[in-house]
């Protein structure tokens, strides 16, 4: 690849290699701010490793942010670690859905998050989550890859949407992943995992109140690859990889609900619940024109939505 101008390969995305993950970072960063993102470094213990968020700011709600993210760094902690599905399936992901947003204009923003220091822990994505939590930022939502190519040839094209039962917005957000894999008529098969796995980034926006889920492949059919070198761009399959990538371009436009196309209004409400009153986080609001077209928008921790609408 080219960084800074100049060639250079990386054999390694371990968060602790030195020079090879700093490249890394300097890659994905340059390739958002090419796309026209506004990228930011964020240092959360050496300048050697940093998360890098590109983000779009919403041009009618910025406060009211989304978030498509992906750890960065790999395994093992050899020279080499080509960490193709776990994890340049999903920063590959992310960089093509920055990719596709630019191209359009958002109400709400829509930032992609690339960490590091995951397999160490969720180093990075919990000083990210914690940092957003203390300046009081409300992230909406958060959808988080994290190996997204791996499955055994001529089996079922499983993948596995990781919730936590005891936050119900989670639930509703997985099954609108499972909705736009249904919708889209992708080769994929789902499965909502309630009491998902706490093993990758989402869980750390879980631990900060946060809307978040992760995407996977299915755990029953596990890469044999990981965390090895052989965990090759040759030993994944392409084909469902892309249908993953498609949900999730999907979902992550559908969870935030906010293109601007045309001529546009916004919709705006609170959704309460019908027994006690109190504000519902995470109800999935559908509006229906008179053509039969759809959008949905999803409720804020106070129970309100926005909707940009366009004639």
């Amino acid at each position: 690849v080219t960084i800074g101008g100049q060639p250079y390969t990386i054999a390694t995305r371990h968060t602790y290699s030195g020079q090879p993950i700093n490249k890394a970072t300097q890659f994905v960063g340059e390739h958002l701010a090419n796309l026209g993102l506004d990228v930011e470094y964020h240092n959360w213990s050496d300048p050697n490793y940093p998360n890098v968020i590109g983000e779009i700011t919403g041009q009618t709600n910025p406060d009211q942010v989304y978030i498509l993210s992906a750890h960065l760094d790999d395994m093992p902690s050899g020279s080499l670690a080509p960490g193709a599905d776990d994890n340049a399936s999903g920063v590959v992901a992310a960089l093509i859905a920055a990719d596709i947003f630019t191209q359009y204009e958002w109400g709400c923003t829509l930032r992609f998050g690339l960490w590091t220091g995951e397999e160490q822990g969720l180093l990075g994505s919990h000083a990210y989550a914690q940092r957003a939590y203390n300046n009081g930022e409300a992230i909406a939502g958060v959808l988080n890859l994290d190996m997204i190519a791996w499955n055994t040839p001529n089996s079922s094209r499983n993948i596995d949407l990781h919730a936590r039962a005891t936050m119900p917005a989670t639930l509703q957000l997985a099954q609108l992943f499972a909705d736009v894999i249904n919708a889209y008529n992708l080769d994929l098969v789902p499965e909502i995992v309630p009491n998902g796995s706490g093993a990758s980034d989402h869980a750390s926006f879980w631990n900060y109140g946060y809307t978040a889920i992760m995407g996977i492949e299915d755990f029953g059919d596990f890469n044999p690859n990981y965390h090895t070198t052989q965990d090759l761009l040759a030993n994944v399959d392409l084909d469902y990889f892309t249908d993953f990538v498609r949900a999730s371009v999907g979902t992550f436009a559908h969870m935030s609900g906010c293109l601007i196309t045309g001529d546009t209004g916004t919709l705006t409400g609170t959704v309460l619940d019908d027994d006690s009153g109190l504000p519902l986080n995470g109800a999935t609001v559908t509006m229906t024109d008179a053509g039969g077209s759809s959008v949905a928008a999803m409720t804020n921790p106070a129970g309100q939505y926005t909707q940009t609408l366009a004639s």
